[in-house]
């Protein structure tokens, strides 16, 4: 083999190594989302929250905050900002911001008398035919009056809704609404967080409940409502709280992570491998007399 043929070769096996170790797919890794650690600052009468995004860019914690008054939701420390940072200089910017807020607490939706009518609005198809999503629209409703209602999205209509309502001092007529569900069908289906701001209620049992969100999803207990999308030729346009429903399906981050590894680890070592047997080829052109050896990485 002359000269060029052998450098067409190795250059063949490096622009598949870049190529393999670059490659976008790495990117598009899905995963779930979370919303933690509410605080409440009544000087912009806003609730600040930290968002983990444990999905394709992989940010690190980025913080978040929702408008009582407007329910819009403005970035504070974005990823950008997050990236350029340490996870000790992070912590040390979040707590300078939010060192001096209040507490958000959640309170029992059961116990107000706090209920969701949830129907599906449209669905998004990608280019195969298969379903991306589906658009929600999610109807509050206390003691059988509508209060308030919001938009999301999901995988499918057979999926559980998990609502978690938060409380804080000062504020009498509305509360934050997290909800936990799937939040699309990408490789099945990752839980996914959000928040709202409801207007119009009417706080009638007061009992607080020292269960503070964390980076998991919300489950059933008795402070929580999980709630599926209603029949809909049934005439009460309310569902009943179920008695026992199951969890929110979660894709562990670590499962993502494990996959891309693994795949990363097996496209280098077929790199290797083809960079082996061309090297081999080579030797086995020029010099018949030495033994071809080709070594197998594991």
């Amino acid at each position: 083999m002359n000269k060029n043929k052998i450098t067409y070769v190795l250059g063949a096996v490096v622009a598949f190594v870049f190529f393999a170790i670059t490659s976008p797919t790495f990117a598009t890794v899905g995963g779930p989302s979370f919303i933690y650690d509410l605080s409440y600052n009544p000087i912009d009468s806003s609730v600040y929250f930290l968002q983990r995004y444990d999905s394709g860019r992989g940010c690190p914690p980025v913080l978040d905050k929702i408008s009582m008054l407007t329910d819009t939701i403005t970035n504070v420390i974005t990823c950008d900002m997050a990236e350029n940072l340490n996870p000790g200089e992070l912590e040390t910017e979040i707590n300078a911001v939010t060192a001096d807020f209040k507490d958000v607490t959640m309170f029992s939706l059961p116990r107000n008398s706090i209920t969701f009518d949830i129907s599906p609005v449209g669905t998004e198809i990608i280019s195969d035919g298969r379903v991306l999503k589906t658009n929600f629209l999610v109807n509050v409703y206390q003691d059988g009056k509508k209060i308030d209602q919001f938009s999301t999205t999901g995988c499918d209509t057979k999926q559980p809704f998990a609502f978690g309502g938060y409380l804080t001092r000062g504020i009498t007529k509305k509360f934050i609404l997290v909800l936990s569900t799937k939040g699309d069908c990408f490789e099945g289906g990752y839980s996914r967080d959000s928040i709202n701001i409801i207007d119009g209620i009417t706080i009638k049992d007061k009992t607080l409940y020292n269960d503070v969100k964390i980076t998991k999803p919300l489950v059933k207990n008795e402070a929580t409502v999980v709630a599926y999308v209603r029949n809909q030729d049934a005439k009460n346009p309310i569902i009943p709280t179920p008695q026992y429903t199951p969890e929110p399906t979660v894709t562990s981050p670590k499962d993502s992570t494990d996959n891309s590894v693994h795949i990363t680890t097996a496209l280098i070592a077929g790199s290797f491998l083809i960079l082996g047997v061309g090297l081999g080829y080579v030797g086995k052109k020029s010099l018949k007399k030495i033994q071809l050896l080709t070594t197998y990485p594991y």
